[in-house]
């Protein structure tokens, strides 16, 4: 008698339908009661139903499961204690020997001065690392002694016992260490060069100019102190000017005395260069005894040009340089020149071409080439000798989509480094073969940090591994074959990028005594070993820096628990907006189907068969190949191979629906087609439309996660797919549970909700179900 009491209540929550009633329906003066009535009806039938609903234990568990993720969701924030990009410092994850030392306040006249620029290393009179210097725009530089110490634990380690401050020229924009003859700085600003000393700062040398430079070539040094072919070239260039400063031995003063030359040219006094304006770095060749061997190449807005650098000498005896300038223009590549031989438009240079080498002066290999990467991705490369095109190729592959190249640059093992930033917004780095522009280990080695790289990663040789910062702030350290070596943050943060500054053993060969330096946010010098054992994942446990990670961490050091949290989010959004759309789109083309029938009928619902006997899975990873790994492509996927099975259950009804009565009385009082299927038909499915609209939440989010393990995964969103597929290409599948079980768990708990609360709503729909 209960439930056929409940059958009752829910059955008179729709009361018939009356022609007065449709009438007034087609009737404008009434329309507002209509409405109101409609909702009225609609709001009885909720709270029928709920009556039903909650009696059900599943579906009453389901909820609370549903609703506790929900919870999750909404606060994120206040139940994990770091943000989604949080990355556990160097201090957990990476041991390794590290020194951190305030910069002194008496540096920036008693207070902390706006920036301090780049750590930069140097070796003065001997062969290891013996300074670190740190400058700011403000006319401050503070020199960091460097000792070599035992390590605890054994090994090599770092020790600063003392700093000097010094005054420095102001407004300097760019200083760097040169060995020629004796060790100086190079500072430029404020239209000058100053020849800094090593020891004192003073300058020794200032060079006027004309012109505040904006790009800096390659420093071509060769230095001897007995070698007549010691010679050192730098080229300075801005939107107009090219300049090149040159140090050379004069051996006709014993050997004790350098020349110093200094020469510009106007890039407009150039008939092909008339109307261009340099966008990037200069680079310095000089092979004086090859064809056009000897140049200084630059990038311009409309191709690249390459300009002849004089070097004359006396002969006789010493054979002494006499003067160093630029000549002629050797050469000169327009992009469009470059898009006729493709067939396509070629951009202008994004960073500055490149000769490929192993980066000794004394070495000729290598450098029969100039290698630049275009804005659209892609790489070319011409000939030294005289321009012409060699070969173009695109960087792009599954893993670098629509990418936007930011840096391209030599290294001592001959091949190339490229960066830039994909399509989905994330970074990435690759190592490209010079001789055909192909990425190497077979279009493998690729890697792509959590944004894009900023300046040079550089290469350590004697480890070997590659070391750099993104944007973010994280540190990187990459095997050469692209593959995680380290990665982890600095205490502090970062307010300048990595540099590699030296060996404190011995520069040349040593594996033990690598350092790195940053300067930190609060302050500091900060100077790590590359060469420390990364533990990450870590357990859940409490570590040296206080963190304590309550689930562990992955191996790019992220909190297990916050990405959990965050996760839900993203978790949500795709089952229920991919769900949405599929279910609307399948009422949509079951009642089209159902009400009209006839050739609209066959024609939707072979199009319904076609979807239903497609391989979801396999059609699903080939759209998000050809789509691309984003949230709103997983979603549209998701809701294309989702509706079918929803149109063929909304056109059964539809055909039950259309020939009762009250859809006979509509038609007879002059109701529209749009009328029946939105005020008449839509009202009477939405029930099923909901029933199977929480099914497909649930196969959403396990579609989602399937999608992400086999590496079609959005990289910039947090989901629970992405934290499996990190894991399961990190190897420690079966060595880190804490990382393995939270999302599983999670998704199978989140799909379960969803089910239980569909069978609940089932019983809702169909009495024959409660009855049971």
């Amino acid at each position: 008698m209960e439930e056929k009491s409940q059958m009752a209540e829910y059955e008179e929550a729709e009361p018939p339908r009356s022609f007065s009633h449709l009438a007034q329906e087609d009737d404008g003066t009434t329309s507002v009661f209509s409405w109101k009535r409609t909702f009225a009806r609609h709001k009885k039938q909720v709270l029928a139903g709920w009556k039903i609903y909650r009696k059900s234990r599943i579906g009453m568990a389901g909820m609370i499961i549903m609703l506790s993720f929900v919870f999750m969701a909404v606060f994120a924030p206040f139940l994990t204690p770091y943000d989604p990009d949080f990355i556990a410092p160097a201090e957990d994850v990476f041991n390794a020997d590290y020194i951190s030392i305030p910069i002194p306040e008496d540096a920036a006249g008693g207070m902390a001065a706006e920036s301090w620029s780049v750590p930069m290393g140097s070796s003065g009179s001997t062969e290891a690392l013996d300074t670190i210097t740190v400058y700011s725009r403000e006319g401050h530089a503070v020199q960091f002694s460097v000792d070599l110490i035992a390590a605890e634990g054994g090994g090599v380690g770092i020790d600063i016992p003392s700093s000097e401050s010094y005054d420095i020229p102001v407004g300097i924009d760019v200083m760097l260490p040169v060995l020629f003859k004796n060790e100086m700085f190079f500072a430029i600003g404020n239209e000058a060069l100053h020849e800094l000393s090593y020891d004192t700062f003073t300058t020794s040398r200032a060079t006027e100019l004309g012109f505040e430079p904006t790009y800096y070539s390659n420093l071509w040094n060769r230095w001897s102190l007995t070698n007549t072919e010691g010679q050192l070239f730098f080229a300075m260039a801005n939107e107009t000017i090219l300049s090149i400063y040159s140090r050379t031995p004069d051996t006709s003063m014993g050997m004790s005395t350098v020349k110093v030359f200094f020469d510009k040219v106007n890039i407009s006094s150039y008939a092909e260069t008339a109307d261009d304006v340099i966008i990037a770095d200069p680079i310095i060749i000089n092979l004086a005894d090859e064809e056009n061997g000897s140049m200084v190449v630059v990038p311009t807005d409309g191709g690249v040009a390459a300009f002849e650098l004089n070097i004359s000498y006396s002969g006789g005896l010493f054979n002494t340089t006499d003067n160093v300038g630029l000549g002629d223009m050797i050469w000169y590549i327009s992009y469009e020149d470059i898009g006729d031989q493709y067939s396509r438009d070629v951009e202008p240079a994004l960073e500055q071409p490149i000769a490929i080498s192993k980066e000794n002066p004394s070495e000729k290999e290598g450098k029969n080439r100039i290698i630049f990467a275009s804005r659209d991705g892609y790489l070319y490369s011409i000939f030294r000798s005289n321009g012409t095109l060699e070969w173009s190729t695109t960087i792009a592959s599954t893993q670098i989509r629509s990418p936007e190249t930011m840096g391209i640059y030599p290294t001592y093992r001959g091949v190339i480094i490229v960066t830039g930033m994909t399509e989905p917004g994330v970074g990435f780095i690759t190592i490209v073969d010079p001789e055909n522009g192909l990425i190497e280990g077979g279009g493998t080695w690729i890697f792509t940090p959590d944004s894009a790289v900023i300046g040079r990663p550089e290469y350590v040789a004697s480890i070997p591994a590659y070391i750099f910062a993104s944007q973010e702030g994280t540190i990187y350290i990459l095997e050469e074959t692209m593959e995680l070596r380290a990665t982890f943050s600095i205490p502090g943060g970062t307010e300048t990028t990595t540099s590699y500054v030296g060996n404190i053993v011995n520069n040349i060969g040593s594996y033990q005594g690598n350092y790195f330096a940053v300067v930190t946010s609060d302050g500091k010098l900060y100077a790590q070993s590359i060469t420390g054992t990364y533990v990450a994942p870590l357990p859940p446990g409490t570590y040296p820096s206080g963190n304590t990670y309550h689930l562990g961490t992955d191996v790019f050091g992220h909190d297990i628990l916050t990405n959990l949290l965050y996760a839900t989010r993203t978790e949500l959004v795709i089952g229920i907006v991919a769900a949405v759309l599929s279910a609307v789109l399948g009422t949509i083309v079951g009642i089209m189907a159902g009400y009209y029938g006839g050739w609209i009928d066959s024609v939707l619902m072979r199009l319904t068969d076609i979807f239903l006997t497609l391989p979801m899975l396999v059609v699903a990873l080939l759209f998000a190949a050809v789509l691309g790994p984003s949230i709103l492509n997983i979603i549209i996927i998701i809701a294309i191979f989702s509706w079918a099975g929803v149109a063929r259950v909304i056109r059964a009804q539809t055909l039950t629906l259309k020939t009762r009565c009250f859809i006979d009385a509509a038609k007879v009082s002059g109701a529209s087609d749009t009328t029946i299927i939105f005020r008449h038909l839509a009202p009477n499915v939405l029930p099923l439309t909901f029933l199977y609209m929480v099914f497909i939440v649930s196969a959403a989010i396990i579609t989602e996660a399937i999608l992400a393990f086999l590496g079609m995964g959005d990289q910039t969103a947090v989901t629970w797919g992405m934290m499996l597929q990190y894991l399961k290409i990190s190897g420690n599948t079966l060595t880190a549970p804490w990382w393995l079980l939270p999302p599983g768990i999670a998704i199978t708990m989140f799909s379960l909700s969803f089910y239980m609360m569909g069978r609940a709503f089932d019983e809702v729909i169909n009495p024959r179900l409660r009855s049971r």
